[in-house]
């Protein structure tokens, strides 16, 4: 059984049509939006009473029992308007239960005090057209949730990345307020799925006590409350619940393996970003995702662990340079036989390396069939865990994301029945085809109306709504590819955009986001390398070998160059390729 980390984009990750479940994120998909957009119903919040007596409503002078639609919850009991139940909180026991822990006693009063610190997000995005890439998709609105933090003695706002994913705009309004504060997005951990945001208006700070980030994780079946604007509420919303898990699990929006919180606690549209608190008032994580479907009451957590790695990073590097991760793919060892073939015991432990990724640092010490069977210092099970708190495991991928890029770490390996320590310097997986652009826009290079530009998630997402709906050709890349150099790219042509020069392509199937294999006999490393060939190539054409049914085509060199700028105008392109190829182009002149 093949690991996740050689091909950690699952599927069900990207569409709801490939699996029972879909996952909330913004914009690099086709998911509910958990940051709630603009054009969404907008349903206040139910109140803790569900009706109010008037002195009109008596039919006699005789009393007249207050009529409830359900039975009191803590909710009604506290008859305190500072707390507002999500109402899509069930009403279970356990639920119930919850809430009584956390709005009843010391900790309501604690929860009162850090409810401030909880505000409104508005962003205006602006995403780029990633089939017409010199262009923006048009603006959007989305509404979600932050809360105050103190990090190295300096005030800041957390949220999701996906709330203010190319945001042209951010503005934060506190609880019970009406003015927005313009915030500026300082970091966007993509990966992690978390944003670090400043507020410099002080008129914005006052009163805002902001939050603890708490040190340790939550235990399983431990109760806790998510706050944050759900549905379109302008009413702080509280939601409680336990915790039913902590492990490894898929960050939709950033396509990671990384440590998140399972919770039965209702996490909605608009609840992006909200904290999470315990009964003493400390923040736990984040809330980020949820499952949908046939899945009832299942929200996920960024604990705070993932929050300080983020954090911690754009301290050391000033900007946020993602997980590391082993460029590895491996099977489990669970096989007695399959032990004994590579020297293994039957109850030695590891993992069966398959595959090691050529542009990475692990293909200078590691090999296809090493036994892995330590890493910095624990024993990795048959099956790829480790052990992790009292009675739970999970997966070894957990140490690598604790680290940092540029970090080194040690691995106990069995090569031919030698034991070896060897250390690795860490770097990000190298994905061929990148899950995402962190917030930089797509690259492009047009030439005689043949436009093309490297294939990414995002790519393939706009143009066919998921990635399971893609091509096959190109689905196995960004599912399974990995780079044989550091800067290989698939490079594909995204249009055909009609000129003297393209007459007689328009119309064949197959052409259209076909992985460029060559040009003119060479092959293709990049889209800055195509560049590179067809802005140098003195011949009268230019053929490009195409990977789709071997097909292949040819342009008159100077009629596609005169060609070029009529389509420009015609397509009111500024320029003919984006800036980051242009930089390229020219450092090659200098």
């Amino acid at each position: 059984m093949s690991s996740p980390e050689l091909s950690p984009k699952h599927p069900e990750v990207y569409s709801k049509s490939s699996g029972p479940f879909s996952t909330y994120s913004l914009g690099m998909g086709p998911f509910t939006d958990e940051a709630e957009t603009e054009a969404e119903a907008t349903t206040p919040p139910k109140v803790g009473s569900s009706t109010v007596a008037t002195e009109n409503n008596h039919a006699s002078d005789s009393a007249t029992p207050l009529v409830m639609e359900k039975q009191p919850t803590a909710m009604d009991l506290l008859q305190d308007q500072d707390f507002i139940l999500d109402p899509s909180t069930p009403a279970t026991p356990k639920h119930r239960h919850a809430e009584k822990q956390m709005l009843q006693g010391p900790a309501a009063q604690v929860l009162k005090r850090h409810m401030d610190a909880v505000v409104k997000v508005f962003t205006t995005h602006t995403k780029p057209n990633f089939e017409l890439p010199w262009q923006s998709q048009q603006q959007t609105g989305s509404k979600s949730t932050g809360f105050a933090v103190t990090w190295n003695g300096e005030r800041h706002i957390l949220t999701n990345a996906h709330s203010v994913t190319y945001g042209s705009q951010v503005q934060l309004k506190r609880r019970g307020d009406d003015e927005r504060f313009q915030a500026r997005v300082l970091a966007v951990g993509t990966e992690c799925d978390v944003a670090l945001l400043d507020v410099e208006d002080e008129e914005f700070w006052r009163d805002i006590s902001p939050l603890e980030l708490s040190s340790t994780l939550p235990e399983l079946q431990q109760s806790l409350c998510v706050l944050g604007f759900p549905i379109g509420g302008d009413s702080l919303a509280i939601s409680a619940g336990v915790v039913s898990r902590v492990g490894m699990t898929m960050y939709s929006f950033g396509c990671t393996s990384l440590l998140a919180v399972q919770t039965d606690a209702a996490i909605n549209s608009g609840n992006s970003g909200g904290p999470v608190l315990d009964t003493e008032g400390k923040c736990v994580g984040l809330a980020f995702q949820a499952l949908t479907g046939d899945a009832q009451s299942i929200g996920y957590v960024i604990p705070t662990s993932v929050v300080r790695h983020f954090l911690q990073d754009v301290h050391r590097n000033g900007r946020f340079t993602g997980f590391p991760a082993l460029n590895i793919s491996w099977q489990e060892l669970d096989s007695k036989a399959l032990k004994k073939a590579y020297g293994l015991g039957p109850h030695q432990k590891g993992v069966l390396v398959r595959k090691v990724v050529k542009a990475s640092n692990e293909a200078s010490c590691l090999q296809k069939d090493d036994v892995l069977l330590k890493i910095g210092g624990l024993t990795v099970g048959g099956d790829g865990t480790v052990p992790f708190r009292h009675g739970e495991r999970v997966d070894f991928k957990f140490i690598i994301t604790n680290k940092f890029v540029g970090d080194n770490v040690d691995l106990e390996i069995l090569r031919n029945g030698e034991k070896r320590t060897i250390s690795v310097t860490l770097q990000p997986y190298q994905h061929l085809v990148p899950p995402h652009l962190a917030e930089v826009k797509p690259s492009y290079f047009m030439f005689g109306g043949l436009v093309f530009t490297a294939c990414s998630d995002p790519y393939l997402v706009q143009r066919y709504g998921s990635l399971s709906n893609s091509p096959v050709r190109l689905m196995a890349k960004t599912f399974y590819g990995t780079k044989e150099t550091s800067d290989e790219e698939v490079v594909v042509l995204s249009n055909i955009l009609a000129c003297s020069a393209t007459v007689g392509y328009d119309s064949t199937l197959g052409l259209k986001d076909s992985a460029v294999l060559a040009l003119n006999g060479e092959k293709i490393k990049s889209l800055a390398h195509l560049a590179r060939l067809i802005t140098a190539c003195k011949e009268q054409f230019l053929r490009f070998d195409m990977e789709a049914g071997g097909k292949v085509i040819v342009v008159e060199t100077e009629v596609a160059k005169k060609c070029t700028e009529d389509v420009m105008e015609q397509h009111n392109m500024n320029s003919s390729m984006s800036k980051d190829v242009k930089l390229s182009l020219e450092e090659i002149e200098e």
